[in-house]
């Protein structure tokens, strides 16, 4: 077969008013007004349906999980997760031959990677700015998401650097990984420090 030719009627000169078969249209800002209101309805009555499941309804609200350890060699590690649409914040610590603690960031805006790289990022919280070196990887039981993990220098400072209600957004330059806000920190932060002692 030789080369496929544009059809002559699919295309007409730039002041046409057909352009690949379609009709050409100009939307005056009265009609424009009306798509979106009309784009803006057609979500909120898909928000309201979601809303009637009451799984949606507890992660649109946003909650904490704390992940217990089944297997024996996963007893030295102290977990909380808080969940929402966007993704997810994990607060995690591990005792034994490899200590270490982390505040971790997972979703689907992060991109996820095959191994563990180390990047800067920008952590935002209470208005406040830092550029952190981070480890960044896929997240472990979904790897279609990524994960962003911050090293915290002890046990101790994690726990006291826990609020109850705290925003975050992590950034690379211009791109946006996460945001959102966590409650009820201090229920994470009292769950995570009777793992702690129940291991020592």
């Amino acid at each position: 077969m030789g080369p496929i030719e544009e059809a002559a009627g699919d295309r007409e000169e730039e002041n046409g008013s057909y352009v690949d078969g379609l009709p050409f249209r100009r939307f005056d800002p009265e009609e424009w007004k009306i798509l979106m209101e009309g784009s803006r309805k057609a979500e909120e009555w898909r928000e309201a349906e979601r809303m009637k499941d009451p799984a949606y309804r507890r992660l649109k609200q946003g909650y904490w999980e704390y992940p217990e350890a089944s297997r024996s060699d996963h007893k030295q590690i102290c977990l909380a997760s808080f969940l929402t649409p966007q993704g997810g914040v994990m607060l995690m610590d591990w005792a034994g031959e490899n200590p270490g603690t982390f505040l971790a960031f997972y979703g689907a805006g992060i991109a996820p990677t095959k191994e563990i790289v180390r990047q800067r990022l920008s952590l935002k919280q209470s208005g406040e700015t830092q550029q952190v070196q981070a480890f960044r990887g896929s997240f472990p039981w979904e790897k279609r998401m990524g994960m962003v993990m911050f090293a915290v220098p002890s046990t101790q400072a994690l726990l006291d650097a826990i609020k109850d209600v705290q925003d975050f957004e992590v950034t690379s330059g211009d791109e946006t990984f996460i945001w959102g806000e966590w409650h009820s920190g201090h229920q994470a932060r009292d769950r995570l420090r009777q793992c702690i002692s129940r291991r020592r």
